[in-house]
């Protein structure tokens, strides 16, 4: 609870992810920083606190802006996150010169009930359908995958697994295979948590690097 007050929804998703790609094959977590919006009016992160120490080690990378804050995931009434997906300015090479002014300047127009600003290093598949979104329980998980015009859906459930095309594409067997890896290790990650999950992210082959877990909504 401290830490969603503090930080918000977005942010207390990607530390959930952050702890299980420690824990499950194949699964990734970009490198990121939660600056608290009060942190930032103040000058930013004081020299040796954690959030300092996270931002020095994406000194470098590309990273792109997140808003992260009470009225999103994780919180009462909200069955999606309102902002779980809406980014500030970016994508810009970080280093703490140019990224606390560029937090500073995103907190100044973020929208009500943002509480920090997140530096996400910049995600990338290397695959056909590279970038996908996942809802999984623990019977059942929806994979759907775009690539320019086209869009595939695959749906796992432990009676077998089913994959409809959109588009005209003609997927191989290996994409079946690999999509199939990534629904086991989704279900996995629900058992982990303890909950029905979100995610989206980039796939490479059948791994699979998540920017945003959330959890799904039964309202």
């Amino acid at each position: 609870r401290a830490f969603h007050h503090r930080y918000g929804g977005v942010a207390l998703g990607l530390r959930l992810l952050g702890e299980a790609s420690a824990l499950i094959e194949g699964l990734d977590a970009p490198s990121w920083v939660a600056l608290n919006i009060e942190g930032l009016r103040r000058g930013g992160p004081p020299p040796g606190s954690s959030e300092a120490r996270q931002l020095a080690a994406l000194d470098g990378r590309h990273v792109a802006l997140k808003f992260s804050g009470a009225r999103e995931s994780f919180s009462a009434h909200v069955s999606r996150g309102v902002n779980s997906s809406s980014r500030g300015p970016g994508p810009f090479v970080s280093n703490r010169e140019g990224a606390i002014p560029a937090a500073s300047e995103a907190a100044s127009t973020a929208p009500d009930g943002t509480c920090a600003i997140i530096l996400q290093e910049m995600a990338t598949g290397d695959s056909p359908f590279e970038y996908i979104t996942v809802d999984a329980s623990d019977d059942r998980v929806l994979i759907e995958a775009r690539d320019d015009h086209d869009v595939l859906i695959l749906e796992s459930t432990q009676c077998g697994s089913w994959l409809e095309t959109r588009g005209g594409a003609t997927p191989s067997q290996d994409i079946h295979s690999e999509f199939e890896t990534i629904a086991a290790m989704h279900r996995r990650l629900v058992a982990l948590l303890g909950f029905e999950v979100n995610t989206e992210g980039f796939r490479r082959g059948d791994e699979f690097t998540a920017i945003q877990l959330r959890p799904v909504p039964h309202d």
